[in-house]
């Protein structure tokens, strides 16, 4: 589905989602009311996001306090406080290799070098059943991804990992996993084992930017240690909207 800036902007702003620029107010003055904004089908998004430059010409199921300086495709669902360069990439459709040929040319009904060929021979083509579903991509909360990553379809990001520039993705990535290079792999962990049992158990991400940064966020033992119970009465009550 596609809608008219112009229409869609006074729900862009009540819903606090930033397009183009850094304030609510000017951030939608770098878009004409009159270009179209992709909404996929099922998309489910939360306040204060951010699509820098022209990213926001298609929406993506992006969670609080999460920006992008990527077009992101339907198929990515993204978590909260996640920060994504540009240039992010996603693989294209598998092709069958436990076949003895990978070509599509046997099971792509809609080949027009296949149609070209039957009628030139006179004979209808014979095509193989291949499953080509897109499959989803989970990219969790407080995740980093660089430039110029390539991701595989189907893989899951763990919450708090980070994603080395110019890496291609082809499996899971552990929570708190640093990972680099083609294909990626684990260069360390972010931090120490206990800490990351911490604040998976912690789960701090619920909770809103208005209230973190006054919880000793930036003193990582402290901050792991905590207890939600001691903080403010504020919790991050933002659910996600469907369009």
């Amino acid at each position: 589905m596609k809608i008219a800036f112009g229409e869609l902007k006074p729900l862009l702003q009540a819903q606090r989602i930033f397009v183009g620029g850094q304030t609510l107010a000017c951030s939608h003055a770098f878009y004409r009311d009159d270009l179209s904004i992709e909404i996929p089908e099922n998309l489910a998004t939360e306040a204060y996001t951010t699509y820098w430059g022209r990213c926001g010409e298609r929406l993506a199921s992006l969670g609080a306090f999460s920006y992008t300086r990527t077009l992101l495709p339907a198929l990515i669902n993204v978590g909260r406080y996640t920060s994504i360069a540009d240039r992010l990439q996603v693989l294209g459709d598998r092709h069958p290799l436990e076949w003895a040929s990978a070509s599509p040319v046997f099971y792509a009904h809609h080949s027009g070098v296949m149609a070209t060929l039957a009628a030139d021979s006179g004979r209808t083509n014979q095509f193989y059943p291949f499953a080509k579903t897109p499959r989803p991509i989970t990219i969790g909360n407080d995740v980093w991804i660089g430039q110029n990553v390539t991701l595989a379809q189907g893989i899951t990001i763990g919450d708090g990992a980070v994603i080395a520039a110019n890496a291609l993705v082809v499996k899971d990535v552990a929570p708190y996993a640093i990972v680099g290079g083609n294909p990626a792999k684990i260069i360390r962990m972010r931090f120490s084992e206990a800490i990351i049992e911490q604040l998976m158990a912690l789960r701090w991400w619920r909770y809103s930017a208005r209230i973190l940064p006054g919880i000793r966020l930036i003193r990582l033992s402290a901050f792991a240690s905590s207890s939600p119970g001691g903080w403010p009465k504020e919790r991050c009550r933002l659910s996600r909207r469907r369009y």
